[in-house]
C-alpha cells in the first residue's frame, strides 16, 4: 500500500463548505463538538461568509501515494471531484477587514487575517505547518506586506507554534486574546 502525500492548491469557492467546517475547529480550538462562543454566527459572517477567493486561501488535499487509486490532479475552477471531502484535510485563508470593520487580528488595512485548521484527528502530522507555509507563500505573492491573526488566552501551543514559524506577538488585546503578526519585510534571504 502506498504512503498518503498531502498537496495545497488555492482555495476555491467550491471550498466554502468545507471552510465552514474548519471555521468550526478555529472557533473550538480544534474540537469538532466543542462549544461555540456566542457570538459565532457573527464570525462565521465575517470570517467565511464574507471570504472571496481573491483574498487567498489554501486548502491542502490528502493524496494516496502513486499507483492504482491515485486522484488525478485538478484544474482550478474544476469542481472538487463527489468524494473531495474525504480528501482535504485542512485549510488557512485570509480575510481583508478594515478599520471600520475590523477583526480579533486586525492590525491594519494593508493586513489580512489569517483563519487555519485542520481536520480533527490529522494533528501532530505537520499539516498545520505546511498549510501556514503555502498560505504565507500565497500571501507574499498577492502583495500583501504580511498577515495578521488573534490567539484566544490559553490556547498557549498554537501561540507558541506561531512564534516559532516568525509571528509577532503584538500582545493581548481587548478582546480575551493575543494579537500576532508576521511581516514579510522581516523575513531573513531566504526564509519563508
Amino acid at each position: 500500500m502506498a504512503d498518503t502525500t498531502y498537496s495545497a492548491r488555492p482555495a476555491e469557492e467550491a471550498d466554502r463548505a468545507f471552510i465552514r467546517e474548519m471555521f468550526v475547529l478555529t472557533e473550538t480550538w480544534g474540537e469538532p463538538d466543542g462549544e461555540l462562543p456566542e457570538n459565532f454566527d457573527d464570525d462565521m459572517d465575517r470570517y467565511v461568509e464574507g471570504w472571496e477567493p481573491a483574498e487567498g486561501g489554501v486548502v491542502l488535499v490528502e493524496v494516496p501515494g502513486a499507483g492504482e487509486g491515485a486522484r488525478p490532479e485538478r484544474r482550478s475552477g474544476e469542481a472538487p471531484p463527489g468524494d473531495a471531502d474525504a480528501a482535504r484535510v485542512g485549510a488557512a485563508w485570509l480575510r481583508r477587514l478594515t478599520d471600520d470593520d475590523p477583526g480579533y487580528g486586525y492590525v491594519a488595512d494593508e493586513y489580512p487575517e489569517l483563519a487555519i485548521a485542520v481536520r480533527a484527528g490529522r494533528e501532530g502530522r505537520g499539516l498545520g505547518s505546511r498549510l501556514l507555509a503555502e498560505v504565507l507563500r500565497q500571501a507574499r505573492e498577492l502583495g500583501y506586506p504580511g498577515i495578521s491573526l488573534s490567539v484566544e488566552n490559553g490556547n498557549d501551543r498554537a501561540r507558541r507554534a506561531y512564534e516559532k514559524a516568525g509571528f509577532e506577538d503584538l500582545g493581548p488585546d481587548d478582546l480575551g486574546g493575543h494579537t500576532m503578526l508576521y511581516r514579510f519585510d522581516g523575513e531573513a534571504e531566504g526564509d519563508g
